[in-house]
Protein backbone atom coordinates (compact mmCIF):
# COMPACT_ATOMS: atom_id res chain seq x y z
CA UNK A 1 0.00 0.00 0.00
CA UNK A 2 1.60 3.25 -0.90
CA UNK A 3 -0.93 6.04 0.51
CA UNK A 4 0.85 8.75 2.16
CA UNK A 5 -1.65 9.97 4.45
CA UNK A 6 -2.55 6.22 5.90
CA UNK A 7 1.39 5.47 6.31
CA UNK A 8 3.79 7.76 4.82
CA UNK A 9 7.09 6.13 3.18
CA UNK A 10 9.72 6.25 5.42
CA UNK A 11 13.36 6.95 4.57
CA UNK A 12 15.41 5.15 7.41
CA UNK A 13 18.47 7.45 6.57
CA UNK A 14 16.91 10.44 7.50
CA UNK A 15 15.48 10.98 10.97
CA UNK A 16 11.82 11.57 11.13
CA UNK A 17 8.50 10.40 13.05
CA UNK A 18 7.02 7.01 12.54
CA UNK A 19 3.36 7.14 12.17
CA UNK A 20 1.65 4.32 14.15
CA UNK A 21 -0.99 3.03 12.64
CA UNK A 22 -3.85 -0.10 13.95
CA UNK A 23 -1.84 -2.26 11.77
CA UNK A 24 1.50 -1.25 12.75
CA UNK A 25 0.95 -1.99 16.01
CA UNK A 26 -0.99 -5.25 15.67
CA UNK A 27 1.88 -6.32 13.89
CA UNK A 28 4.40 -5.21 16.11
CA UNK A 29 2.34 -6.96 19.22
CA UNK A 30 1.84 -10.51 16.83
CA UNK A 31 5.84 -10.16 16.07
CA UNK A 32 6.43 -10.17 19.35
CA UNK A 33 3.69 -13.10 20.38
CA UNK A 34 5.50 -15.28 17.87
CA UNK A 35 9.08 -14.68 19.26
CA UNK A 36 7.61 -15.38 23.32
CA UNK A 37 9.19 -11.74 24.19
CA UNK A 38 7.19 -10.02 27.11
CA UNK A 39 8.27 -6.45 27.17
CA UNK A 40 7.31 -4.33 30.76
CA UNK A 41 7.74 -0.73 31.12
CA UNK A 42 8.07 0.84 34.69
CA UNK A 43 8.37 4.31 36.36
CA UNK A 44 8.70 5.94 39.78
CA UNK A 45 11.06 5.93 42.22
CA UNK A 46 13.99 3.21 41.94
CA UNK A 47 13.61 2.82 45.48
CA UNK A 48 10.17 1.46 45.42
CA UNK A 49 11.13 -1.17 42.38
CA UNK A 50 11.66 -4.34 43.25
CA UNK A 51 12.53 -6.75 40.04
CA UNK A 52 11.71 -10.15 41.76
CA UNK A 53 8.36 -8.85 42.25
CA UNK A 54 7.45 -8.28 38.68
CA UNK A 55 8.75 -11.55 37.05
CA UNK A 56 6.70 -14.13 35.71
CA UNK A 57 7.03 -17.32 37.97
CA UNK A 58 10.11 -19.26 36.80
CA UNK A 59 11.56 -16.46 35.20
CA UNK A 60 15.08 -15.75 37.52
CA UNK A 61 15.99 -12.57 35.77
CA UNK A 62 15.58 -9.77 32.71
CA UNK A 63 17.07 -10.84 29.57
CA UNK A 64 17.16 -7.11 28.84
CA UNK A 65 17.10 -3.85 30.83
CA UNK A 66 17.28 -0.11 29.15
CA UNK A 67 17.65 2.71 30.91
CA UNK A 68 17.79 6.01 29.54
CA UNK A 69 18.00 9.43 30.91
CA UNK A 70 18.42 8.01 34.86
CA UNK A 71 21.70 9.10 35.80
CA UNK A 72 21.23 12.78 36.40
CA UNK A 73 20.51 12.95 40.04
CA UNK A 74 23.30 11.62 42.53
CA UNK A 75 20.56 10.57 44.85
CA UNK A 76 19.10 8.35 42.46
CA UNK A 77 22.80 5.72 41.52
CA UNK A 78 22.45 3.73 44.55
CA UNK A 79 18.96 2.63 44.21
CA UNK A 80 19.03 2.52 40.38
CA UNK A 81 22.49 0.63 40.53
CA UNK A 82 21.32 -1.89 43.10
CA UNK A 83 17.83 -2.56 40.93
CA UNK A 84 20.32 -3.41 37.92
CA UNK A 85 22.42 -5.56 39.63
CA UNK A 86 19.44 -7.35 41.25
CA UNK A 87 17.18 -7.68 37.86
CA UNK A 88 20.44 -9.11 35.94
CA UNK A 89 21.82 -11.53 38.53
CA UNK A 90 20.01 -14.96 37.18
CA UNK A 91 18.76 -14.06 33.95
CA UNK A 92 18.30 -16.59 31.03
CA UNK A 93 20.05 -16.77 28.34
CA UNK A 94 19.95 -14.21 25.89
CA UNK A 95 18.42 -15.24 22.30
CA UNK A 96 21.62 -15.43 19.47
CA UNK A 97 19.60 -13.75 17.20
CA UNK A 98 19.30 -10.58 19.71
CA UNK A 99 23.00 -11.36 20.70
CA UNK A 100 23.89 -10.78 17.46
CA UNK A 101 22.40 -7.97 16.58
CA UNK A 102 23.17 -6.23 19.82
CA UNK A 103 26.85 -7.00 19.25
CA UNK A 104 26.71 -5.63 15.01
CA UNK A 105 24.56 -2.61 15.98
CA UNK A 106 26.50 -1.18 19.05
CA UNK A 107 29.64 -3.04 18.50
CA UNK A 108 29.50 -4.42 22.03
CA UNK A 109 32.18 -6.57 22.82
CA UNK A 110 31.48 -10.24 24.44
CA UNK A 111 34.34 -11.80 24.88
CA UNK A 112 34.27 -11.74 28.71
CA UNK A 113 32.05 -14.56 29.76
CA UNK A 114 30.24 -14.27 32.74
CA UNK A 115 29.86 -16.79 35.50
CA UNK A 116 28.55 -19.64 33.68
CA UNK A 117 30.72 -19.45 29.99
CA UNK A 118 27.67 -17.81 28.85
CA UNK A 119 26.20 -14.29 28.28
CA UNK A 120 23.22 -14.04 30.14
CA UNK A 121 21.68 -10.55 29.86
CA UNK A 122 22.36 -7.29 28.33
CA UNK A 123 22.21 -3.97 30.41
CA UNK A 124 22.33 -0.31 28.35
CA UNK A 125 22.36 2.55 30.13
CA UNK A 126 21.75 5.74 27.90
CA UNK A 127 22.59 9.34 29.07
CA UNK A 128 24.75 12.58 29.03
CA UNK A 129 28.10 12.43 30.11
CA UNK A 130 27.32 15.58 32.00
CA UNK A 131 24.17 17.16 33.33
CA UNK A 132 24.02 21.00 33.45
CA UNK A 133 22.31 22.07 36.76
CA UNK A 134 21.98 19.09 38.68
CA UNK A 135 25.40 17.06 39.37
CA UNK A 136 25.15 13.66 37.54
CA UNK A 137 26.36 11.90 34.77
CA UNK A 138 28.37 9.21 33.33
CA UNK A 139 32.02 9.84 35.65
CA UNK A 140 29.53 9.50 39.13
CA UNK A 141 27.33 6.93 37.11
CA UNK A 142 30.96 5.10 36.25
CA UNK A 143 31.93 5.38 39.74
CA UNK A 144 29.21 4.20 41.47
CA UNK A 145 28.82 1.07 39.13
CA UNK A 146 32.20 -0.19 40.08
CA UNK A 147 32.27 0.46 43.54
CA UNK A 148 29.27 -1.65 43.40
CA UNK A 149 31.42 -4.83 42.07
CA UNK A 150 29.65 -3.73 38.49
CA UNK A 151 31.75 -3.22 35.08
CA UNK A 152 30.59 -0.73 32.43
CA UNK A 153 32.00 -0.43 29.33
CA UNK A 154 31.37 2.10 26.55
CA UNK A 155 29.36 0.75 23.63
CA UNK A 156 28.47 3.78 21.32
CA UNK A 157 29.57 7.93 21.90
CA UNK A 158 28.16 10.79 20.61
CA UNK A 159 30.75 13.94 21.31
CA UNK A 160 29.83 16.42 19.01
CA UNK A 161 26.90 18.82 21.40
CA UNK A 162 25.83 17.49 24.02
CA UNK A 163 27.70 14.23 24.80
CA UNK A 164 25.95 11.25 24.71
CA UNK A 165 26.59 7.43 25.78
CA UNK A 166 25.57 4.10 25.48
CA UNK A 167 27.16 1.84 28.24
CA UNK A 168 26.62 -1.56 28.95
CA UNK A 169 26.81 -2.74 32.91
CA UNK A 170 27.97 -6.41 33.51
CA UNK A 171 27.58 -8.03 37.08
Amino acid sequence: MNDPDLAPLINPAIPGELTVTPELKQSFITSLESLNITLKFFSGSWRTFDPKITLAPNVRGYDVLLTSETIYHLDSLPPLINLMRNACIGSAVLETQFENLVTTQLKIDDSEPTKNGEQDYICLVAGKVLYFGVGGGMTDFLEAVSKAGGKAETVSERKIGVGRKIIRVLW
